[in-house]
């Protein structure tokens, strides 16, 4: 089985942001739901960021999910940064 990681694709942790090689984070597969769960709401509030209405109640909600589902990343020593929360992640495997 290939293992799990995420990978930075923009923003701070990526290449050509604060690091000169996207970075890359192995995930344990017993994490994969609240990884799924932070990939999720990361994805929910940049669309809800695109409306001409932003900000608003609903994308508000949707950052506040976005948030908790980080913290809960941090918790778990996946992320260990506010850099790690300016960056669009994606899965790969290895």
């Amino acid at each position: 089985m290939s293992d799990l990681q995420l990978i930075a694709i923009s923003g701070d942790m990526s290449e050509g942001g604060l690091s000169d090689t996207n970075t890359v984070i192995n995930i344990n597969y017993e994490n994969k739901k609240e990884v799924d769960t932070f990939l999720k709401y990361q994805n929910h509030f940049h669309n809800k960021a695109y409306d001409k209405s932003f900000p608003n109640k609903s994308s508000n909600k949707a950052y506040e999910k976005y948030v908790k589902s980080f913290l809960r990343l941090k918790e778990l020593d996946i992320f260990h940064s506010k850099w790690d929360f300016r960056t669009i992640w994606k899965y790969t495997y290895k």
